[in-house]
């Protein structure tokens, strides 16, 4: 399984992405200027920040072909920005993360909502029932499926149990906190990564929700 707190193994990113970012950009650099910039790790997260690229995404007139990474990220990126979050590894991660919960293929559960763990107790009995090292495996699933879900499908979480979504949105933060605490976590990178999103968590549900609200239409 790939692990989406692994963030330096490469952006992911296609030329169709740097074709994009290229047309975006057009008015402020010559397409094969842009092109270099972009083969530049430090300069392509310069270019992924300029505010142009976000609006030209929102806003292109035709149908866009940029990988689900790609897309995802500049959005995430943007909005967490705009929420004062500046954390790449934070953008990167919940990027990866929609890609993997959000497309529509048969086999991923939240297609219909009726696969997986839906309910935070049933995660509070395997954590509670656990070894050290599997308990941070299942919190960190735990973040990322609640996460996701309060997120993107609050109707659901509210329509069919009791709890209000402060309280899975809590839920979230207390299962990223107590994976960064984990001392069986693979290195403590990845503990303080956990750390530092469960404490920017409030503000990372603030941007999910605009793009929720402003830029997606995940429909009900």
């Amino acid at each position: 399984m790939q692990h989406l707190w692994v963030t330096h193994q490469g952006s992911g990113y296609t030329q169709t992405d740097c074709d994009f970012v290229c047309e975006a950009l057009a008015a402020r650099s010559s397409r094969e200027s842009l092109a270099k910039v972009w083969k530049d790790a430090v300069g392509q997260r310069k270019m992924l920040d300029l505010p142009e690229l976000f609006k030209a995404l929102k806003e292109w007139p035709l149908l866009l072909d940029v990988s689900p990474q790609f897309y995802f990220f500049i959005l995430v990126r943007h909005r967490l920005l705009q929420e004062s979050v500046d954390d790449y590894d934070a953008a990167t991660y919940v990027a990866r993360l929609m890609v993997r919960r959000l497309k529509m293929v048969a086999q991923d559960p939240l297609r219909n909502l009726c696969g997986g763990h839906t309910c935070a107790a049933d995660y509070a009995e395997l954590i509670a029932t656990s070894s050290p090292r599997m308990k941070f495996f299942i919190e960190v699933a735990a973040g990322n499926q609640f996460l996701m879900l309060s997120s993107f499908y609050p109707d659901f979480l509210t329509k069919n149990y009791e709890m209000g979504i402060d309280f899975y949105r809590n839920f979230t933060r207390q299962a990223y906190q107590n994976a960064g605490r984990n001392r069986s976590a693979p290195n403590s990178h990845v503990r303080d990564f956990y750390s530092r999103l469960s404490e920017q968590m409030p503000r990372v549900t603030l941007a999910l929700d605009r793009v929720r609200e402003l830029d997606l239409f995940l429909g009900e």
